[in-house]
């Protein structure tokens, strides 16, 4: 079921302000909706269009919209259908794709997921549940589409397949020891319905790849969060697996040991998701960040009580460095966040993790095509998500300036469209809240890297 639409005059003007943070300063924008209170055709004008396709900006643009699809894509001034809402942006606004964060967990706290489309976020990638939450992960993907529940669509991975003993103790599920044994995991998890294959830190080489045969049988992409130990990751990046999540730092492994690794992850063109945000050194910048005020305080309550081996400044840096040498070497880099996870606010951490990115030597446009078009090739969903053109799925965001000069415009969201149905960010965050006012669990002790 759609959320009802916003009722429209024939000419309704809307004053939209965007949330107020410590990335940029807050900024009003006006915006024209004409036409019918409801419709399936949707028409944006005049937004520069930032299609995520390797095209240059097009200045002035007209994109239609039918029902969840892109129509059409061209120059404001074109004809639109008649009986179209009509959104008519001011000419400084920008529109995207939306962005993709790759590693989220949903299950931790469900309240949050409209935060992530407050901003722009349109897609998440679920990597890891316990066994028992999974059924109801899976319910959430559905409602999502349907419209029955306000917030991004789900690709999930279900708890991860770990080895004997585990050390998932967050998302406890399936563990093995053979590669019969891990072939019978992944073969149970994709009979549930997982959307990919999450491997974890206790999984014996010769069972992951046996799990990564399996999954890729069923037509499954599989990621690997590794140990941080050299010959650990070195196999996992010589497994098959088809992505690695968060940045690689021990202190016991050399400089050469460190090149190696770098080397492997470009050479194997694997998908690199270093989830940077969540190993920030927790300064007073990070636990007073303004956005947390958006929040339930349920959420930083639970931060606050979450045990999280904390980084120091100098091991943050070397993070960086390690992915500054791993895209020397050609890495495909993606943005997750690891939310909603030790100071890692759902939606507002995909905006500091491009920042970050950005700190690794990325450019704007680099960050802004690992947010959107190569996450959607990391999903497999490269023919429905992640650019703007006919056929394709309709997320995209309606933001205030050009994120290509000064990415923080990327935050300054006016619109967001999801599945073609239209939210505004305000509206979204009071959701959040309301749906984020419930207890969080209380989580067990968690060691990385280990």
């Amino acid at each position: 079921m759609r959320r009802p639409f916003i009722a429209l005059a024939s000419a309704l003007t809307l004053a939209l302000i965007t949330h107020p943070g410590p990335l940029h300063a807050a900024r009003t924008l006006t915006a024209v909706w004409s036409g019918p209170t409801r419709s399936d055709l949707l028409a944006i004008r005049g937004a520069t269009l930032w299609d995520g396709t390797g095209r240059a900006p097009q200045r002035d643009s007209l994109v239609l919209i039918r029902g969840n699809r892109i129509l059409s894509v061209g120059k404001a001034g074109g004809p639109i259908p008649s009986g179209a809402r009509v959104l008519t942006a001011p000419a400084e606004s920008w529109l995207l794709p939306g962005f993709i964060d790759m590693h989220v967990h949903s299950s931790v706290h469900p309240g949050m997921m409209p935060y992530f489309l407050a901003n722009g976020v349109t897609t998440v990638r679920d990597l890891g549940c316990a066994d028992d939450k999974l059924k109801s992960v899976l319910q959430y993907r559905a409602d999502a589409l349907s419209g029955k529940r306000i917030g991004p669509r789900l690709y999930a991975s279900g708890p991860p397949l770990d080895g004997i003993p585990r050390a998932a103790s967050w998302f406890p599920g399936p563990s093995a020891k053979t590669p019969d044994e891990a072939q019978s995991a992944v073969e149970s998890l994709a009979d549930q319905g997982v959307d990919l294959i999450k491997l974890y830190r206790r999984l014996e080489p010769d069972a992951a790849r046996g799990a990564i045969e399996a999954a890729h049988r069923r037509g499954l992409a599989v990621t690997w969060d590794y140990q941080w130990n050299p010959r650990y990751l070195s196999d996992a990046l010589k497994s098959g697996a088809d992505g690695v999540e968060h940045v690689f730092f021990s202190e016991r492994a050399t400089r050469e040991e460190v090149e190696q690794l770098a080397e492997l992850i470009g050479v194997n063109k694997v998908w690199f998701d270093p989830t940077l945000v969540a190993f920030r050194p927790p300064d007073t910048e990070v636990v007073t960040d303004p956005d947390y005020e958006q929040l339930p305080p349920s959420l930083p309550r639970f931060w606050r009580r979450l045990f999280w081996p904390m980084e120091t400044d100098s091991e943050f840096a070397t993070m960086k460095s390690f992915v500054r040498l791993a895209r020397r070497y050609g890495a495909r880099v993606l943005v997750g966040t690891d939310s909603p996870v030790k100071w890692s606010a759902p939606g507002y951490a995909f905006h500091h993790e491009m920042r970050i990115l950005t700190e690794c030597g990325m450019s704007n446009l680099e960050v802004l095509k690992a947010a959107t078009r190569s996450a959607a090739q990391a999903l497999r969903k490269e023919t429905e998500l992640g650019s703007v053109e006919p056929g394709k799925l309709a997320d995209l965001l309606l933001v205030a300036g050009d994120p290509l000069k000064d990415l923080s415009a990327a935050r300054q969201m006016q619109w967001v469209i999801v599945d073609g149905r239209p939210h505004q960010p305000s509206r979204l965050t009071s959701d959040g809240r309301i749906a984020g006012n419930i207890p969080v669990p209380s989580m067990p002790p968690h060691t990385h890297g280990m």
